[in-house]
């Protein structure tokens, strides 16, 4: 017997049928959890109940024990208001699959009525998506579905893969030789973000597939398997056929984009895992495009993790602050926020679209009065025409989600002015992106303005009603006429309340939830609670809403004449509906114009609102091999409440200065300098301008870091382990284009490994890859590796003390730092003073007699002499090092 079982009381079962159905359902993974819908809660069981108690109730108080004669069930309850946030927790947080049962009453069987996974949310949409701060929430966590199916061609193999996004309504392929490792698919991962992977239960080629179902763990993507014909490859691509647009109607099947036949079977098992046959609306709305991998900056989860680029989905109360997406976020539109996600995971490197990118930045920071005129009277007033789109392919549309595409249609006219207006020396490039394709656009739209306006009655979506006019249908009029003489008679029941209560206006008001009401300021309010006349509803600081008996049975007798007429209406709207499912494609396009220029707008606010600069940067083709900053600031850490940011400079020249080994004191700095060094790289590249006073940068093909331990105990991997996956993975993938960053690498051993692992990578990563690195550590003898290499320059960050005190400068000088801070930091942390003396007596019997810890204050050179006579440790080192190179630490187990 579990010890949950122990420590609750039992209760009888009230519906054995329910426990004998229970146990007779499909089997499943842990993964997946089962709900139950009793109507009023949902109810869950076994492992599920026990998971639910531990990780979403936070105790195992709400666990109850169902007792039969032949077993006992673990049950917990949960409420229908609670349903929605455990739902998100499991879906968009945990990355677990949902299911949900329901019986049903005519045969008594429990059946699957819904489910859904992490990247398939299509039967949750209207429960995750339901206010402004979920939709919000979602620019950064829509799910993304991908597909990857292994074979072998012409004794290589490959990696075909197929990715959906549902939203954006387009199909991604893309193809990768697999060599020896996953470098190139965890690049992938990073620039699409999925939330999990199809692939295929049986075939060839297992031994490949449980390292890939590593990776894609260790990439927090839920790895979901699906029978092998669901990635069966059909020649006629008659699925593909029905959801995708092609020129001239030609095959899908003769498109140069699925020249890897193997990606149309990816594609196929995505199109039915997300059933998107079945969407009324779906014919021919899908794009595909073969994604070059080679076109964006690679990241490495290290980097991705790392630098801080996304907000933490498992914290979303966290600072906006803390993360480059917080910072650059001034959009004012949530597809704005959408692209912003995607710019960020997928920087360019292609530096004449980089330098168009700058352009419309700079003509928005000086155009000030253009910058304001579209956040106020524009940008802020566009809807998410992506989720109206959706909705309109599920056939969930409405009149209200036509009035918007209205209203934001009506104003594009001014929006086109507004641009056109513009007469700085680079006019022509707005003209080209943004003015010309408004007026396709509006010309686009004509006939669908047209019909709104002859279709919608304008005169009441002013109380939040959206009818058809009355002049379509005469059953329409006689209805018509009838709520036009309840209206009359609500409107003197607002001056019959004015002089009953003594006041000189009452003002009269509706919303979809109370229907009409009267409203005062709150002066008067004693004049409201005071009648027994009235009824008050709801109290702010805008004052007080109530009604009268009378008025609540006109707001009845209204709601029922409504109900007729959107019925009597309902043909009328069906028609329009099917109409306007038609502008799809200019729709996207629109969405597409919007969202670009939103960020636009918001990088410029970026530059304009920071209290120090930010700087254009100066760009360098790939290869040149420069990058100089002057005056350069972590964009995260200097917004942060009470710090005074340090700024500090960067200097690396190809074949010159290649690799800056940075020492000093714990919480000096160094982690924070070579972070920030490796955001403003990539926020060059996504075309912001960057926290500097001045900035050069050659573009980069990737930025790969080793920093920190996070979360990798978590997902069952030791730290050392964590160290030596992602090292693998930077000394595989860099080139002499890249940009590595390394904090601490070797602490997860001993000292004599880890010192010997840190100058090995090293000295690999000067000599054969010659890419520009930023190494942080605490071995200081390491710095004598710039005695023997002309390109390794030293840098420290510097700190002063005394006997009792140290204070941290937090600025990059250059040179060795010439002592251990250790026992300092720990008297800053209020180590008790007898460890303290203690550690200093330890660490000068270490000075003394352990040669690798020689004293910190010999110089660099003398060290390099002592090493070198050191030959058996060198050969150690060595021996291990290609030992390392020669292992697929894919293939390992977490022990090993």
């Amino acid at each position: 017997m579990s010890n949950i079982l122990k420590q609750h009381s039992t209760e009888p079962v009230q519906d054995k049928d329910f426990l004998h159905a229970y146990f007779k359902l499909p089997e499943k993974s842990l993964a997946t959890i089962r709900f139950f819908d009793r109507g009023e809660y949902f109810s869950l069981h076994g492992p599920d109940a026990v998971f639910a108690a531990k990780e979403f109730f936070k105790t195992n108080n709400v666990i109850k024990i169902w007792k039969s004669k032949t077993c006992e069930l673990e049950t917990c309850y949960v409420k229908n208001n609670s349903f929605e946030l455990f739902l998100k927790e499991l879906l968009l947080v945990k990355q677990y699959r949902v299911e949900i049962w329901k019986k049903n009453n005519k045969t008594g069987d429990w059946t699957l009525i819904n489910h859904g996974s992490p990247g398939n949310l299509s039967q949750f949409e209207d429960i995750l998506y339901s206010n402004e701060e979920s939709q919000a929430s979602s620019a950064i966590n829509d799910p993304g579905l991908i597909a990857i199916q292994i074979s072998t061609e012409d004794n290589i193999n490959k990696l075909s893969c197929g990715f959906v996004d549902k939203t954006s309504r387009i199909f991604l392929v893309c193809t990768i030789a697999y060599k020896d490792n996953f470098t190139d698919l965890e690049s992938l991962l990073i620039h699409l973000g999925p939330k999990e992977c199809l692939i295929p239960s049986s075939g060839g080629n297992r031994d490949l597939y449980e390292k890939l179902a590593k990776v894609l763990g260790r990439n927090s993507i839920l790895v979901t398997d699906r029978k092998k014909n669901e990635f069966n490859t059909d020649n006629e691509c008659s699925e593909l056929n029905n959801l995708v647009k092609t020129a001239n109607d030609q095959n899908v099947a003769n498109l140069v984009e699925l020249k890897d036949k193997q990606t149309i079977g990816c594609l196929n098992s995505l199109i039915r895992y997300l059933d998107l046959l079945n969407d009324s609306n779906s014919d021919q709305i899908f794009k595909i495009k073969a994604y070059n991998l080679n076109n964006y900056l690679k990241l490495d989860s290290g980097a991705f993790r790392s630098l801080n680029l996304l907000p933490n989905r498992t914290d979303q109360t966290a600072n906006k602050t803390h993360s480059l997406y917080g910072v650059l976020n001034k959009c004012c539109t949530i597809q704005g926020q959408r692209l912003l996600t995607q710019w960020i995971k997928q920087p360019l490197i292609d530096i004449h679209k980089i330098e168009e990118r700058q352009n419309l930045v700079e003509i928005l920071i000086n155009d000030s009065e253009l910058r304001q005129n579209l956040v106020e009277n524009y940008l802020k007033k566009m809807p998410d025409f992506q989720r109206i789109e959706w909705k309109f392919i599920k056939n969930k549309a409405n009149l209200q989600d036509c009035y918007k595409i209205y209203c934001a249609v009506n104003n594009l006219p001014n929006l086109f002015e507004c641009l056109l207006n513009h007469e700085g020396p680079k006019a022509h490039l707005i003209k080209e992106m943004f003015v010309n394709p408004l007026n396709s656009i509006i010309m686009d739209f004509k006939n669908f303005q047209q019909m709104i306006e002859s279709t919608l009655d304008m005169d009441e979506i002013k109380n939040h009603l959206f009818l058809v006019k009355s002049s379509y249908k005469p059953e329409l009029e006689e209805l018509r006429e009838k709520l036009n003489n309840i209206e009359e008679k609500i409107e003197s029941l607002a001056n019959k309340a004015a002089r009953d209560l003594g006041l000189g206006t009452v003002k009269l008001e509706s919303n979809a939830q109370t229907g009409y009401y009267f409203r005062v300021s709150r002066k008067d309010d004693k004049a409201v609670s005071s009648s027994k006349s009235y009824n008050v509803i709801e109290t702010r600081k805008d004052g007080i809403k109530f009604q009268s008996d009378k008025l609540q049975e006109l707001n009845e007798k209204f709601i029922e004449i409504k109900d007729q007429y959107e019925l009597e209406q309902k043909s009328v709207v069906d028609e329009l509906i099917k109409i306007s499912s038609g502008y799809l494609d200019p729709l996207q396009t629109l969405n597409n114009l919007v969202s670009e220029l939103d960020i636009y707008v918001s990088f410029s606010l970026v530059a304009m609102s920071s209290q120090a600069d930010y700087a254009r940067p100066k760009l360098h083709p790939i290869g040149t091999g420069i990058l100089r900053l002057k005056d350069s600031r972590h964009p995260c850490l200097e917004l942060q409440e009470g710090i005074n940011f340090i700024p500090n400079d960067c200097e690396f020249v190809k074949d010159e200065k290649n690799f800056c080994i940075i020492t000093g004191p714990n919480m000096g700095g160094k982690s924070t300098y070579i972070r920030q060094i490796g955001v403003l790289v990539l926020m060059a590249q996504i075309g912001s301008f960057v926290p500097a006073s001045s900035a050069e940068i050659s573009i980069f093909d990737c930025i790969l870091a080793r920093i920190g331990a996070n979360d990798c105990q978590n997902k069952g991997i030791s730290t050392f382990m964590a160290e030596m996956l992602e090292t693998s993975f930077i000394l595989k993938t860099a080139t002499s284009n890249s940009l590595v960053i390394i904090d601490e690498l070797g602490r997860g051993t001993s000292t004599y490994d880890g010192f010997g692992l840190a100058w090995a990578i090293s000295d690999y990563l000067v000599k054969k890859v010659k890419c520009f690195t930023l190494f942080a550590t605490h071995f200081h003898e390491l710095t004598a590796l710039s005695e023997e290499i002309k390109t390794v320059f030293n840098s420290h960050v510097s700190a002063m003390t005394s006997d009792e005190s140290l204070t941290l400068l937090y600025k990059v000088k250059p040179g060795v730092c010439d002592q251990s801070f250790g026992i300092h930091v720990a008297r800053l942390a209020n180590f008790p003073e007898h460890v303290i003396e203690y550690a200093r007596e330890k660490a000068k019997y270490l000075e003394d007699y352990c040669p690798i810890l020689a004293n910190e204050e010999e110089k660099a050179e003398e060290h390099s002499k002592k090493y070198k006579y050191k030959q058996e440790t060198d050969e150690i080192i060595n021996n291990l090092f290609k030992k390392i190179e020669s292992i697929d630490l894919n293939s390992l187990s977490d022990q090993e």
